[in-house]
């Protein structure tokens, strides 16, 4: 009998991970090889062109377990029905960037988002929280989606898990299959722990302990440790962007254990919600070691914890969030330890009894920081299609000057004609760009976003780039309409001075036009 489709929801779709994450769904790995799914997509609406790309490429590729597709920038249409929601969609992180430097800007997002999961989505809903700060973000969630039960709400540290799993195989020399019972412990950040301590390897003849195997406790007590804390950073220095392919995955087999269960005596590392195991502090969203069964997780017990672990364990929790009891009238609260919050922050994350009047003046608050976020996303991608443009328009300039005539020298058609008309066709086609220039003649290009070149005719190259460059200039001109009415939207609510500064709000609002460019059908 067939199943049912399940719905999955997919925030961020048109982004990196999401991209990598949406046909790994479609193709089984999430849920099994033999469950449809209808996928939802979610992005914010300067990447709805690239969101109806993805949808295109995912029609395109004819999966047969893809039962349905929903793309939008709509968080409530979005949101209806889901079965699984991976919240990918966050305030990027950039090179140099400390997770908690991007903490507030995820505030208002993932607050809409939870309202409009605990509304609109299916009543027994999982969630998974990707973006980074992975763990603050599950919390945020959790506080603003009163009603989803806490074992509902997770967040992705199998990434680090996996990981750690790598980086034993690789210094042992065996497949990663045979490696298991790694944990990470904590918030998925620099201060993470990943402990081997438990972990063991089938080695043919019966499972070892992998600190037994490896024989080097120095290195395993500190270079392995920092190579798995600092992976992410390392993956950032050499791509010039983040982890993408690999989190889509770890995001998958999170999924997938979550729902399906794990393997008799295997455990996973799951961000869940802490019930104050190994004596860390309730109300948090920490990594522990589980195991799943029939779609729920449960901590492992009774795990030796060596003082080693003990320090590390108490260090990474530190730094996270928490909540206080239910009685107490101010709930998400950030440890002294950690840098104090932005002022709107603090407003969103503590849950105050407020007046009507207060609601409305919150809501209008929240509002703001979104558009406002919208706004320095779509101005980032106009920096870079700028980029890019600028760098098309250099190549063009330069083919264009490669070839033996120019415009203004191209013979006239009649010419042409005559001068051909006893040997060779009585018509020849003229390039505006490269006149009678020998269209075999080839020349090299480099294919955009790559270190490849080709070796193709001239007049294809330069057509090419003339092609793209009307593109760059289009999308350049939609995206500077819609930075300049953003801009002003914003401004005349009147709460941008902790925002945006009047200096870059000025440079937002003074963007000049390029001529008008025809879009091509």
């Amino acid at each position: 009998m067939a199943k049912d489709p399940i719905r999955v929801l997919v925030t961020g779709a048109a982004g990196q991970i999401g991209y990598a994450l949406v046909p790994m769904i479609a193709r089984g790995a999430m849920l099994g090889p033999d469950q449809p799914v209808i996928i939802h997509m979610l992005d914010i609406v300067p990447a709805a062109e690239a969101l109806k790309g993805v949808k295109m490429e995912l029609i395109d590729a004819a999966f047969p377990l893809l039962k349905g597709v929903v793309a939008t920038t709509d968080v409530v249409e979005a949101c209806k029905g889901v079965d699984v929601a991976v919240m990918v969609g966050g305030f990027p992180r950039k090179e140099g960037m400390e997770r908690k430097d991007v903490m507030s800007k995820n505030v208002s997002i993932y607050k809409a988002q939870a309202s409009a999961l605990e509304k609109h989505a299916a009543p027994d809903c999982k969630v998974l929280v990707v973006a980074n700060p992975a763990n603050t973000n599950a919390l945020i969630l959790k506080e603003f989606a009163p009603s989803f039960p806490e074992k509902n709400i997770t967040c992705l540290t199998r990434l680090d898990h996996n990981r750690a799993l790598g980086q034993i195989s690789e210094r042992l020399n065996v497949h990663v299959g045979d490696v298991k019972n790694v944990i990470i412990w904590g918030n998925h950040s620099s201060t993470q722990y990943p402990d081997i301590n438990h972990a063991t390897v089938d080695t043919g003849n019966g499972l070892k302990p992998v600190r037994e195997l490896v024989g080097d406790d120095p290195w395993l007590n500190a270079e392995f440790i920092t190579t798995v804390q600092q992976r992410g950073a390392a993956i950032i220095k050499a791509r010039k962007l983040s982890s993408a392919l690999s989190a889509a995955s770890s995001a998958c087999d999170h999924v997938h254990d979550w729902v399906l269960g794990t393997p008799k005596g295997t455990w996973v590392s799951m961000g869940v919600y802490s019930d104050g195991s190994y004596g860390i502090p309730p109300g948090i969203i920490y990594s522990f070691p589980v195991t799943c069964e029939k779609g729920e997780w449960s901590i492992v017990q009774g795990l030796k914890i060596d003082e080693f672990s003990r320090e590390k364990m108490d260090a990474t929790a530190k730094e996270l969030p928490t909540t206080t009891s239910p009685a107490s009238p101010v709930r998400g609260c950030y440890r002294p330890s950690v840098r104090p919050l932005p002022v709107l922050v603090l407003l969103f994350c503590l849950r105050i009894k407020m007046n009507e009047i207060m609601k409305e003046f919150q809501q209008g608050l929240i509002e703001v920081e979104m558009e406002a976020e919208n706004l320095l996303l779509a101005r980032h991608q106009l920096v870079e299609n700028d980029r890019v443009r600028q760098g098309n328009r250099e190549a063009l300039t330069a083919l264009r000057k490669r070839a033996r005539t120019t415009k203004t020298s191209v013979p006239l058609p009649f010419e042409s004609i005559m001068r051909d008309v006893e040997s060779r066709p009585l018509v020849k086609e003229i390039c505006a760009t490269c006149g009678d220039h020998d269209s075999k003649e080839k020349t090299w290009l480099m294919f955009p976003g790559t270190d490849l070149f080709a070796s193709i005719p001239f007049h294809a190259a330069h057509t090419i780039l003339e092609k793209d460059q009307t593109l760059f200039d289009y999308e350049s001109k939609k995206l500077q309409s819609y930075v300049k009415e953003k801009s002003f939207s914003i401004s005349e609510k009147g709460v941008l001075a902790d925002k945006i500064s009047p200096g870059v709000l000025r440079a937002l609002v003074t963007l000049t036009d390029k001529p008008k460019v025809e879009e091509e059908d």
